[in-house]
C-alpha cells in the first residue's frame, strides 16, 4: 500500500510498502515492510490517505485520515 501524506506546510509525502498507520499520543507512525518506519509530529500533519495505487485520487483511496 502507499500513504499519501499532507503536511501543514503545503507539502506532500508518498511512502511506499505501508502496512500500519498508528497513532502513538502526539505522534503518527507509518510502518513500513522492510523499511524504517516513520514519526511524525500529528500537528505537522493535514491528512493521510492510505490507497493500493502510488497516485492516489481522492476517488481511489482506501481509508483517508484527517487531523
Amino acid at each position: 500500500m502507499f500513504a499519501k501524506v499532507k503536511f501543514t506546510d503545503g507539502e506532500t509525502r508518498t511512502y511506499a510498502k505501508v502496512w500500519r498507520i498508528k497513532i502513538v499520543g502526539d505522534f503518527i507512525v507509518i510502518r513500513r515492510m522492510g523499511r524504517r518506519s516513520v514519526t511524525v509530529p500529528g500537528r505537522e500533519i493535514r491528512w493521510v490517505q492510505l490507497g493500493k495505487e502510488k497516485r492516489i485520487d481522492q476517488k481511489d483511496f482506501v481509508k483517508g485520515v484527517t487531523l
